[in-house]
């Protein structure tokens, strides 16, 4: 498998690389299987079991047949977090739209201040409460520093990971 780099912004002082691993799968079911196919696509993914027993920032919550999650480790005292989340915001319409579920995983120390700063934003996701730690399928790599932000495949697999400026502008790409 190979991997292409590129390099991404220094994070709340931190530097890393982005990682984009290639999607190596393709759903392609005959006709014949269509009510099979349907009722494929609206089962839940592991990745949507992962987080219904967490306490959330928001009312909303993730679809559970979506074809693939984007998770984002954010915070209300990060600059650059701040920066991305008015454009993670207004992305995220037509992401949900395509099939694509968003969740943030709060790395807020405080509850309220998660809270004021999802509201301030309107934020229309669902957000994971501090503390709250989902147990994906497979492990996410470490962040290097936040934001970072993970695509993930219906199965959990990491189809990319990196920073919000740089996965943003290619989720369409990279959803497919």
């Amino acid at each position: 498998m190979s991997q292409t780099h590129f390099p991404i912004r220094a994070c709340c002082a931190l530097g890393a690389a982005l990682l984009v691993f290639p999607a190596a799968f393709a759903a392609d079911a005959p006709a014949s299987s269509a009510p099979a196919a349907k009722a494929a696509a609206t089962a839940a993914s592991p990745v949507y079991d992962a987080v219904q027993d967490m306490k959330f920032v928001t009312d909303a919550r993730p679809a559970a047949g979506a074809k693939y999650y984007i998770i984002l480790e954010s915070a209300s005292w990060c600059g650059p977090c701040r920066r991305e989340l008015p454009l993670i915001v207004k992305a995220y319409p037509e992401m949900k739209a395509a099939g694509v579920e968003l969740i943030q995983l709060s790395r807020d120390a405080d509850l309220k201040a998660a809270e004021k700063w999802a509201k301030d934003e309107k934020v229309p996701f669902a957000i994971v409460a501090p503390g709250s730690e989902p147990k994906f399928p497979k492990a996410l790599p470490p962040a290097p520093g936040i934001p970072q932000m993970y695509i993930l495949n219906a199965a959990g697999d990491v189809v990319a990971e990196g920073h919000p400026a740089m996965l943003l502008p290619r989720w369409k790409e990279l959803c497919k």
